[in-house]
């Protein structure tokens, strides 16, 4: 199955917190990659969700 962009991004800073810890900027940057995906996934949700209310 294909892992979706937020679920490989999730995993990859995971990896770097195993390998650097979790305050390594590696990761905080990561961390950061995931958060804009997650924002523009739920935004985008939000959307869905009133368009359909709208109809």
């Amino acid at each position: 199955m294909k892992k979706s962009p937020i679920e490989k991004k999730r995993l990859e800073m995971h990896k770097l917190a195993q390998k650097y810890g979790i305050s390594a900027s590696q990761v905080l940057k990561k961390s950061k990659e995931l958060d804009q995906l997650l924002n523009t996934y739920y935004s985008e949700q939000s959307k869905d969700g009133k368009d359909s209310k709208e109809n």
